[in-house]
């Protein structure tokens, strides 16, 4: 059974990381984008992206190309890296249909019902329905919004740097998950619990995508964390997301604070900008003005 980098990275668009949002009063921010700026500094672009065709959120492209041509140069969290997951043969990891009841499997079944022809339904694990059923009815997306960015960004002559590089994921951040370990934790109630979840909101991928292009990050956040809480993983098992997320936070913070620093666009997943723990209310906390742009 491969299951590639490349597939758990559709379930990526718009799952976030999260920690349990305790008494979180978060302001109902209805934004992607804000400006930052330390005491005496120069203020900078804030954008929270997620992979989401660009066609969905024309909004978001015109905003993100008007604010990039608004300062000196691009900053991402990071580069796109490439790296295989896991490739294992068809069979390794016991199909969910063993594991699960009845009325559980029916409705698993109805909900995959619109997977493309030759996908061996009967065969899925466990891991692979649960990011199944987590990016169901994402729009494919050509070309993402990064890309379009990305394209204008270039057009414009803007430099692009990052917070953290590529060597640096690879050699210090990359996490090798044992996939069977990973598997077994995918058991009937957390797929009981996704398929509620879908009879609530729909297909939970598009559900991510609508509340994306109506810029309610901080709905993202808590959603996000409902799934989380329940202990279903998602793409960043695979990323040492605390060690990785202090070097970026503390790599921006850096930026924010520089004197003589050009003006940054600096894009960074929508899911670590927001909530309790997310850069947004740190950066407050450390004395930084952000506000958003709407």
């Amino acid at each position: 059974m491969p299951i590639t980098r490349r597939q758990f990275l559709a379930v990526a668009a718009l799952t976030v990381s999260v920690r349990e949002p305790r008494a979180y009063a978060a302001d109902q921010e209805q934004a992607v984008f804000w400006r930052a700026a330390m005491p005496g500094r120069n203020a900078n672009v804030l954008f929270g992206y997620a992979r989401i065709d660009a066609s969905l959120v024309p909004d978001i492209v015109s905003d993100g190309k008007r604010l990039i041509d608004e300062t000196q140069r691009i900053i991402a969290a990071f580069p796109n890296v490439e790296m295989t997951a896991w490739d294992l043969p068809r069979r390794t990891l016991p199909p969910i249909w063993k594991s699960i009841s009845r009325p559980v499997a029916d409705e698993l079944r109805a909900a995959l019902a619109g997977l493309p022809d030759g996908v061996p339904i009967e065969e899925l694990s466990g891991i692979e329905v649960s990011w199944l059923l987590m990016g169901e009815g994402q729009t494919p997306p050509n070309p993402y919004l990064g890309d379009v960015l990305a394209r204008h960004s270039r057009s414009r002559g803007r430099p692009v740097a990052f917070l953290i590089t590529e060597k640096e994921i690879r050699e210090q951040f990359w996490l090798p998950r044992d996939p069977i370990v990973l598997n077994d934790t995918i058991d009937e109630p957390k797929i009981a619990f996704l398929l509620d979840v879908r009879r609530r909101v729909g297909p939970i991928g598009a559900h991510l995508e609508q509340l994306y292009r109506a810029r309610r990050g901080e709905e993202i956040y808590r959603f996000t964390a409902e799934i989380a809480n329940q202990g279903i993983p998602d793409p960043s098992t695979f990323i040492e997301e605390e060690k990785a997320g202090a070097l970026a936070f503390d790599r921006l913070l850096g930026l924010l604070d520089s004197t003589d620093a050009p003006t940054a666009f600096v894009v960074l997943p929508i899911g670590i900008l927001t909530g309790e723990t997310g850069i947004l209310p740190r950066l407050r906390a450390r004395g930084c003005t952000v506000t958003p742009i709407v």
